[in-house]
């Protein structure tokens, strides 16, 4: 099994709360990790009352914080960036670990904030929470992508950081889907025509990403599949079934929200993954799941790579 989570919020968590990576309190844990190929986005998490030098100082925390537990893990983890750097850490037996960052308000305002990100080794920016900040509006207030938002989404992108659409407005989303030149991703989002949740994606977002070539993670949070504090294993094969009736069998993939959010009962943490991927594959079959649960992620970003080199060229 090849597993690629493309969003939790554990590394914001464990910090928070003093507490390490190797640790039994938490949905995922490293030592709790199945002995399968696993590569995994590690989120900080930016709160929505952080602003200006507030919130670079909270990333600026988190991020020592993540290099110190990729050096008391050596031999487990390895962070990476791009999908050699992937295959090199699942080749040699280790997590694969990205960086990312939930929330463009690390940013504060400044544009040359963005650089120091791409430098940190953040790879994906989710460009709102909730509320609006100096990029663009979130799901709370519907505003749209602001004149700073359109000058920080193009130098994010030429600086190869992929901009992520979960939390934001719908206006903001069809401004930047004008906006962009490269692909985009929604890192943990469902479908709002199976469930109507704001957060969730519709039909014709879902199917811009598509078209774009992005990927959109499906999200274990009980209250994006169907309302309520548990789900089923059905009901989230629901929001994949109908992705694929959308022509999405190569752009679904899964976003956990591991600490981030209440888990099924079923679903509880990184050591209940093998068997969701055995129910998975009796759903979906062996290509499609395999494809789910971290072909299309690696594809993805494999994709993003050659289009960075082509549109590098052409700059030069």
């Amino acid at each position: 099994m090849f597993f690629f989570d493309l969003h939790c919020d554990t590394l914001t968590e464990t910090n928070e709360k003093g507490r390490g990576l190797l640790n039994d309190g938490f949905q995922l844990s490293i030592d709790r990790l199945p002995d399968d190929r696993w590569c995994q986005c590690f989120a900080i998490y930016i709160p929505d009352n952080l602003r200006g030098p507030a919130a670079t100082a909270y990333f600026e925390r988190t991020v020592r914080f993540y290099q110190a537990q990729l050096r008391l893990h050596v031999s487990r983890m390895q962070t990476v960036r791009t999908s050699n750097e992937i295959e090199t850490a699942l080749d040699a037996g280790r997590v694969a670990c990205m960086l990312t960052v939930e929330n463009g308000s690390v940013l504060a305002g400044d544009i040359k904030n963005v650089r120091k990100l791409a430098q940190a080794g953040v790879k994906i920016l989710t460009l709102t929470w909730n509320g609006a900040n100096e990029i663009a509006g979130g799901q709370e207030n519907g505003e749209g992508l602001s004149f700073f938002g359109r000058m920080a989404t193009s130098v994010l992108e030429q600086n190869g950081v992929i901009l992520d659409v979960s939390h934001l407005s719908d206006r903001a989303f069809d401004d930047l889907a004008q906006h962009a030149k490269r692909p985009f991703i929604a890192t943990h989002s469902n479908s709002r025509a199976v469930f109507g949740h704001k957060r969730n994606l519709t039909d014709r977002q879902f199917e811009h990403i598509v078209s774009i070539g992005g990927l959109v993670g499906i999200n274990f949070y009980p209250q994006f599949i169907n309302g309520g504090k548990d789900c089923t294993f059905e009901e989230i094969a629901d929001h994949i079934q109908h992705f694929l009736s959308l022509g999405g069998e190569n752009t679904i993939a899964l976003g956990s929200d591991f600490d981030g959010a209440a888990m099924p009962s079923w679903l509880a943490g990184v050591q209940d993954i093998p068997a969701f991927y055995n129910r998975m594959v009796s759903e979906f079959g062996q290509e499609q799941t395999d494809k789910i649960f971290g072909g299309n992620a690696l594809a993805f970003f494999r994709r993003y790579e050659a289009l960075d080199l082509l549109l590098g060229a052409l700059r030069e």
